[in-house]
């Protein structure tokens, strides 16, 4: 996956700093969605490359409870909001694009923070029928194009900007996926997966997937993991359930455990928000 080339900007260079870092970039999340898959890609810019690497929160999400401490905890360097938007950076790199991200001084470079652009909110974009990313509320402002560089995963999502927003498709640049590749690189390690849920040779495993709100599965149907755990017989199935990070964040890590009681002691397995969810 190509990674824009870093503006370089002239800056003079802290006299504190034991090993220069020519570049600075900036990651920018909105949930914890983005920000796993933030990660992902910043894992990109190695520091041997003398490029420094900050964090800041986009303020405004209902779903960014927890995300200073989802940093901190993996030792990132993480900026207040205020503090961000009062510097210059190199690059930022987005994976939500919000028109306050305007403010920051540096060129930015949104991507999606799932399998493509597919989220139909009318609450974010405007219109209906329009997917969350690609709309003009959220990529331009007073006719101004804001991201400089507009990562698509498939070409054909460069075909859906053109009708959606015409003015900036000379922005967007096939990227690829790098959660695709990162799956496709570790089909070798399958069985050591398996093994590290518990899951032996002989069983099957079926995940269940359930994204946020009352229409998704688990709104719908609240039910259907105990359902399934208690209805398969656990010497050949094992049962496991992925659910939206937002669904962790709406209601709390205690509480999400507290409902899925009863299921987990039938042999439930629960993915974990920060890892479970990326794949999906």
């Amino acid at each position: 996956m190509p990674v824009p080339s870093l503006r370089r900007a002239r800056r003079r260079r802290p006299r504190w700093n034991t090993v220069a870092e020519e570049a600075q970039v900036l990651g920018v999340a909105r949930t914890l969605t983005s920000a796993t898959r933030l990660l992902d890609v910043m894992r990109l810019l190695p520091p041997q490359d003398g490029i420094g690497v900050s964090y800041t929160i986009n303020p405004g999400s209902a779903f960014a409870d927890g995300l200073a401490e989802y940093f901190t905890g993996r030792g990132g360097r993480l900026l207040s909001w205020r503090e961000a938007t009062r510097r210059s950076f190199d690059l930022a790199v987005a994976c939500a694009v919000h028109p306050s991200m305007r403010r920051l001084d540096a060129p930015l470079m949104v991507m999606p923070h799932g399998a493509g652009y597919n989220r139909l909110v009318v609450e974010s974009t405007g219109e209906p029928g329009v997917p969350a990313g690609l709309s003009r509320r959220e990529l331009t402002r007073w006719g101004r194009v804001l991201p400089a560089v507009i990562g698509v995963s498939h070409a054909d999502q460069i075909g859906r900007l053109r009708q959606i927003c015409p003015r900036a498709v000379p922005r967007a640049q096939l990227i690829g996926d790098y959660c695709w590749e990162r799956i496709t690189h570790s089909l070798g390690r399958r069985d050591l997966y398996r093994a590290g849920m518990g899951v032996g040779a002989g069983r099957r495993l079926v995940v269940i997937n359930s994204t946020w709100s009352e229409h998704s599965l688990l709104g719908r149907h609240p039910d259907l993991p105990l359902k399934l755990v208690t209805a398969l017989p656990a010497d050949e199935f094992a049962v496991a359930l992925v659910l939206h990070p937002n669904v962790w964040i709406r209601h709390s890590r205690q509480r999400v455990f507290a409902r899925l009681r009863r299921e987990m002691d039938a042999g439930l397995l629960v993915l974990p928000p920060e890892e479970g969810w990326r794949a999906r």
